[in-house]
């Protein structure tokens, strides 16, 4: 009788220089659109030659463990002809499983344990426009984000209250350089959660200064909000979840709902952690497996946030708010509107209803015309490609200019 198998994969603190030695490497044209494809800097040279700083930031260690050990894992199942009988991996390691397990992609795991905000993401030509930007961003914010985004800590990049105004920033410096690169303006602007707040500085809606602003006292508010979790259930029918989160929320008199509705394969559930892990269970005993724990303790849009509701209302009130210089498409019900008080209640009502990204992109695609996401990652690249949108374009791509001049 065959032995039984078991992988188990490693977590952070097991990466060094050097670590993807000859048989790994041999194994890598297979795979290098993916890496490519799924992070903005060249991960393999990192691994190679360092410094032993930048791959020792986490943002990099992760994508970086993740890859090595999974390679490690084809090459032995090619070696060997064998196949595991369990995958597990010790914290950041269980990305690994998942990538072996044919969970998810190897390409959609390095993008996951890379994340939209990483040190250094402001590169030489954003920071040539920092100079116009400085006084409104060191007016708005009670700590030197510039020093957080370049220097670190990795640990206070990742808190939400920091996060936020450096997406936020980062993502917005991205939209200003393009318009200026490629003598462009937006027909549309709109973005995913926190997106939407980009967009709206984007749109001239609200300053710089205000916005980085509002989505730091919003970071906040999620920081002291009740508990919670999300997890992305993948190749599921949104009907089959949603009923779940129903018999879950009346069974147990708690709170767990689709969130983020990405495409017809990625729903996004949040809730308690009681309420979100009684879904899990029963959406892997019906037999949908493919369940991915995201790293963060708050139940974003979902009715868990309604103890931020008044606070945050507050906080938007003391605001200016002027009529969008560009169309915005809002998340709660992918409607565009120039009436201001909309707008505010819109962006409100966001904190606890669902993100309708797949309907965005429906909406978008009508047009036929070019898409391109400003900001330090990819993820909605992927996103529009799984919605039938075509012609999608990532700022955070080394060829953006190139590719997307043969188009324009």
């Amino acid at each position: 009788m065959p032995r039984h198998i078991s992988f188990i994969f490693p977590g952070q603190g097991s990466q060094h220089l050097g670590m993807l030695d000859d048989n790994l490497k041999k194994l890598l044209s297979s795979y290098k659109d993916e890496i490519n494809d799924s992070l903005r800097f060249n991960l393999i040279d990192i691994i190679d030659n360092g410094p032993i700083e930048h791959l020792n930031r986490t943002s990099i260690t992760q994508p970086a463990i993740l890859l090595t050990s999974y390679l490690y894992f084809r090459n032995i199942c090619k070696e060997l002809d064998i196949i595991p009988n369990i995958v597990c991996g010790h914290s950041l390691g269980e990305y690994s499983a998942l990538v072996a397990a044919n969970c998810i992609s190897l390409k959609d795991g390095l993008s996951l344990v890379n994340g939209s905000q990483h040190l250094g993401m402001l590169d030489d030509n954003l920071k040539k426009l920092l100079s116009s930007y400085k006084d409104e961003i060191n007016d708005s914010l009670r700590f030197n984000l510039i020093d957080i985004i370049d220097n670190g800590p990795i640990e206070h990049l990742n808190r939400t209250s920091i996060t936020q105004p450096a997406i936020l920033l980062t993502s917005y410096l991205y939209f200003r350089n393009i318009c200026k690169e490629l003598d462009i303006i937006p027909n549309i602007v709109c973005g995913h959660s926190l997106g939407e707040y980009s967009a709206l500085v984007a749109a001239n809606c609200i300053s710089l200064k205000d916005g980085l602003s509002l989505v730091n006292k919003r970071g906040i508010l999620m920081e002291n909000c009740t508990e919670g979790s999300m997890y992305a259930i993948l190749n599921t029918d949104i009907n089959v979840i949603s009923n779940l989160c129903t018999k879950v929320e009346n069974k147990l008199n708690t709170i767990v709902v689709p969130a983020n509705l990405n495409s017809a394969s990625q729903t996004v559930i949040s809730g308690t952690n009681e309420g979100v892990s009684e879904v899990v269970t029963e959406l892997k005993n019906a037999g949908y497996k493919k369940c991915i724990k995201l790293k963060v303790s708050v139940a974003s849009h979902s009715q868990v946030m309604n103890e931020t509701l008044d606070k945050f209302k507050d906080e938007i009130s003391k605001l200016k708010f002027k009529n969008p210089r560009y169309e915005i498409i809002h998340n709660v019900d992918c409607q565009i509107t120039d009436n201001v008080e909309n707008l505010k209640n819109k962006l409100l009502n966001q904190l606890v209803m669902p993100v309708q990204w797949s309907r965005t992109m429906q909406y978008i695609k009508k047009f036929n015309g070019i898409v391109i996401e400003c900001g330090p990652s990819k993820v909605l690249s992927g996103l529009a490609k799984a919605n039938g949108v075509s012609n999608v374009f990532s700022s955070s791509s080394d060829s953006f200019f190139d590719d997307i001049r043969t188009v324009l």
